[in-house]
């Protein structure tokens, strides 16, 4: 059972169809297929990023504990265009509860509250 493209719809799927249909899709030149999982490298990558960001002062070492808690790679999973006469599937990455999501939280929060300055920033400018 997977999550259809629109609607709140599930569809019920024969598993080697959703496999054929998901390597259909990856198998461009797009896409590459690695030799080793990079994901020890990357966090590793990470946490000396974010410690540098922390000798610099650019980020505090509190708001870096929650970053690379989380030591998953994103993943890609098929959702089906149910609308269109040859049942296409679309490519979803997803990045839930992996290594990115915490930092993309943290820069969320950061261009939230970036934004809602400007907002108030353009409001000022245009009442004077």
């Amino acid at each position: 059972m997977i999550p259809a493209d629109k609607g709140g719809k599930v569809v019920v799927m024969n598993v080697d169809d959703y496999m054929k249909k998901i390597k259909q899709k990856l198998d461009t030149k797009a896409y590459q297929k690695l030799d080793e999982d990079p994901s020890k490298v990357i966090h590793k990558r990470l946490e000396i990023l974010l410690s540098e960001l922390v000798g610099k002062q650019e980020i505090d070492r509190d708001e870096t504990n929650t970053m690379p808690e989380n030591k998953k790679l994103p993943f890609v999973r098929g959702q089906l265009t149910v609308r269109k006469e040859d049942k296409s599937m679309r490519l979803i990455v997803s990045m839930r509860e992996t290594m990115g999501s915490s930092m993309a939280k943290y820069i969320m929060n950061i261009t939230k509250w970036f934004s809602q300055k400007c907002i108030r920033f353009n409001k000022q400018v245009v009442q004077t």
